[in-house]
């Protein structure tokens, strides 16, 4: 009778998911990302505990240039579930990640897990064609972008809240408002965060964020910094070879500390906000062009130049270059060349310099962003004394005193 029983229930399954009608009305989405691999330090060790070779910064994991030189197995999962009532059409949508130690193996390595996303979307709630969410999201490219070749969104958000975006006004214009909550018992921050979309014809695209953090402290505590971060990005084809996005942020009081949240996990304190009494009254400013330069069918250069001058804390100056050479249907050279400069206020600068060279196998090999891609790389790595003895301690595990690193590897990435 159970065996019945059990064939019954499974025919039943298999005659659902066979059913035409079923799959036409299922919305239900499956997306995400991994990117895994293995390192393997000519001196001995990994590559550096599983950590990327990277100068002191509030950027996780440091500032550093990713090809060759990832931290660790990283993946994320999104689920999105679709549906419509009338006009009305929703998204329910869950994200999580996962981060792992590449130097141990899959029976043994701890990892981390993080819910990163869990919130509904409303869409044509408003007859403009808002759109109009609630819960908890990554609140990152929305308007923006990332900073592909250091692996950064530069305006970042992310936390618990609600919002508005897609609102048209004008002829080619939009805006997106959120409000994002973050914080612990002893002190709570609300974000406001407003972005806005400006078409400007011939002359490319003008995007505005502003991100004003206001603390809410309990009764008898100290009071915290609030802070503003302003956002002005300007996007155009340049020569007709060159899509780029030039940047400036300027931050201001908890804000100075990492204007636009560049590179973190959101709004919380961590590497984002300093909300102490010291950080009343500073300043900091970052200036970055960003962009992807197409020669030709075959050669495609990404780069970035960036500059930092954050009061009392740090300057800082960076410039990343990757090449990109397809040399047939499915293999491309590349090669990445970055140069770090971080000066610690009071202190000497602690200086990081990475060449990259890869062999890349992807489904189009003259195609920059293709994945999934396999690569197979050879990293060189230089630091000075002030990197390897200040705030940055970089160290090769192989050899402790040395301040350069030669690794090998191969690494694998895909978005689905």
């Amino acid at each position: 009778m159970k065996l019945c029983k059990t064939l019954g229930l499974s025919s039943l399954a298999l005659l659902t998911l066979n059913s035409p009608q079923l799959l036409a009305d299922d919305s239900f989405e499956f997306n995400g990302y991994f990117r895994a691999g293995t390192v393997y330090n000519t001196d001995g060790g990994t590559s550096s505990n599983a950590q990327c070779f990277s100068l002191a910064h509030p950027k996780n994991d440091g500032l550093y240039y990713r090809l060759g030189n990832e931290c660790r197995d990283y993946g994320e999962v999104t689920l999105n579930k679709k549906g419509k009532a009338d006009k009305l059409e929703y998204t329910a949508s869950f994200m999580l990640d996962f981060a792992g130690d590449n130097s141990n193996s899959t029976g043994t390595q701890g990892f981390s897990r993080r819910e990163r996303a869990a919130f509904i979307q409303f869409d044509n709630l408003f007859e403009n064609g808002a759109e109009v969410w609630v819960g908890r999201r990554y609140y990152r490219a929305v308007a923006v972008g990332d900073v592909h070749i250091i692996d950064a969104f530069h305006v970042n958000s992310s936390g618990n809240g609600f919002g508005v975006t897609n609102i048209p006004f004008g002829k080619e214009n939009k805006a997106h408002v959120a409000v994002l909550q973050q914080g612990d018992s002893d002190n709570s921050q609300l974000v406001l965060d407003a972005r806005a979309e400006f078409g400007l014809g011939d002359a490319g695209a003008l995007k505005v964020a502003l991100q004003h953090l206001t603390n809410n402290e309990p009764k008898g505590a100290a009071d915290a910094t609030d802070g503003t971060t302003y956002t002005l990005q300007w996007e155009k084809n340049l020569g007709g070879i060159f899509d780029q996005k030039t940047v400036v942020q300027l931050g201001t009081d908890a804000a100075a500390n990492n204007p636009g949240c560049f590179g973190s996990d959101g709004i919380g304190n961590g590497n984002c906000f300093d909300t102490s009494e010291a950080a009343d009254g500073r300043e900091g400013l970052r200036l970055f062009n960003n962009g992807t330069w197409n020669f030709t069918e075959r050669l495609k250069v990404n780069t970035m130049v960036m500059f930092e001058d954050i009061d009392e804390t740090r300057e800082v100056t960076s410039i990343g270059i990757r090449p990109h050479y397809g040399l047939s249907k499915h293999w491309s050279i590349l090669g990445e060349i970055g140069i770090n400069d971080v000066k610690p206020e009071g202190g000497s600068s602690e200086k990081l310099t990475k060449y990259t060279l890869a062999l890349q196998a992807s489904t189009d090999g003259n195609n920059f962003w293709s994945r999934p891609s396999l690569r197979f790389f050879v990293s060189s790595f230089n630091w000075n004394d002030a990197a390897r003895d200040g705030a940055s301690k970089l160290r090769n595990i192989g050899d402790p005193s040395k301040t350069d690193a030669l690794l090998v590897g191969a690494h694998a990435e895909i978005w689905f």
